[in-house]
């Protein structure tokens, strides 16, 4: 399963897009997680041991155009080869 959530959102042109992360999914899991090493504890704490819960992974993000259809209903689509290099391009001078 894939959980993403919205990052940062940026305008490209006078098209919106987002910048979804993804996330594990078991942030959003109220009962509490193991620790590798072995403590039980709630996602965000620090083990007693010294070990901090969230291993360090690669940072995953999409870049997603966001568009309003004439209901007003947001729809997130995968933007095309051109728009995505244009898009790359704004997010990337966003996090420089």
């Amino acid at each position: 399963m894939h959980c993403f959530v919205i990052e940062s959102r940026f305008k490209v042109g006078s098209e919106d897009y987002a910048a979804l992360l993804e996330v594990d999914p078991a942030i959003f899991d109220e009962e509490a997680d193991s620790c590798e090493c072995g403590h039980d504890h709630a996602f965000t704490d620090s083990c007693e041991c010294g070990h901090d819960q969230e291993p360090e992974e690669d940072v995953h993000i999409i870049l997603a155009k966001v568009v309003t259809d004439e209901n007003g209903d947001i729809n997130i689509e995968v933007p095309s080869d051109e728009d995505f290099e244009k898009a790359r391009k704004v997010y990337e001078a966003l996090e420089a």
